[in-house]
């Protein structure tokens, strides 16, 4: 029992004595941790305020102070992103080239003949913005100076507007599942990857430190080697801490890859009853 107490109070001392040879292991340990918290923190911030849903809603919006009538609609992927998404996708599937050169969050083509929503030339407008943490991007569709495409006077030409944003939506849905599907799951095999590398050398640590007790146990080792015995204590539950916040990761990652396939199944049915409707 007295060389039990006395290995413990030899451990309290090769703590200290070998805090600056651990030092970078130790930092190395609490950054991976603080790491893999911010990551989990990270993804929780993206489900709770950009959970994957597309909705659709006719209302009116302000621009510098002026008041139009659109069609907004929430989509996933910051601003940037969903920006050249819809631009590309009225370049390929309707010929429409956007003034690139007039505002950061805005595309703008005028006097457009824009002709699967409607006969008449107009000035088409898209802006880009982010509400509470979603992105969202409103058409507005100029017919005049104060008249914009609407379900009440032009309730044909707005449904046809409704399908083309929604033939987007979907397109561009499955664009960004599967890139963020693909980028989690990568993720997970490299998480996977070094928790098994990790695993094994916390193993081969614990192995060593058993056999060491043994021999403190039996009264064989020198205080010397009770300063090992301390120090490889040390190691291994810097090593431990390491493993389980790796598997936290692995954890985190598996979960929102089950998340993202959840709201996929959802929102594909929600497009399909909006393509319906429409």
């Amino acid at each position: 029992m007295k060389l039990k107490t006395n290995v413990f109070i030899l451990l309290f001392f090769a703590l200290c004595v070998s805090n600056a040879s651990a030092q970078n292991d130790s930092l190395s340990i609490i950054s991976t941790k603080h790491q893999i918290d911010s990551m989990v923190a990270s993804m929780s911030e993206e489900f709770s305020t950009s959970d994957f849903g597309t909705t659709f809603e006719e209302r009116d919006i302000l621009i510098q102070g002026n008041k139009y009538h659109a069609l907004v609609t929430q989509v996933n992927g910051d601003l940037k992103k969903v920006k050249k998404s819809w631009s590309d996708y009225m370049k390929s599937e309707h010929g429409v080239n956007y003034d690139q050169s007039i505002k950061k969050n805005e595309l703008n083509v005028n006097k457009i003949s824009l002709f699967s929503v409607s006969d008449k030339r107009g000035d088409l407008t898209t802006v880009f913005y982010r509400n509470e943490g979603i992105t969202e991007m409103a058409n507005i569709f100029k017919l005049g100076y104060d008249v914009q495409l609407n379900s009440a006077q032009y309730p044909e030409e707005f449904a046809k507007l409704q399908t083309l944003v929604e033939r987007f939506a979907k397109l561009h849905f499955e664009s960004y599942y599967e890139q963020t599907l693909k980028n989690y799951r990568e993720k997970l095999e490299v998480a996977k990857k070094e928790l098994k590398q990790e695993g094994k050398i916390a193993k081969r640590y614990q192995r060593r430190y058993t056999r060491l007790m043994k021999k403190t146990d039996k009264g064989k080792l020198s205080d010397k080697k009770h300063y090992q015995v301390a120090d490889l204590s040390l190691k291994l539950q810097m090593e431990e801490a390491l493993v389980s916040n790796l598997k936290k990761e692995v954890r985190s990652y598996e979960y929102s890859i089950m998340r993202l396939k959840q709201r996929n199944s959802l929102v594909r049915n929600e497009l399909t009853v909006n393509q319906k409707k429409w």
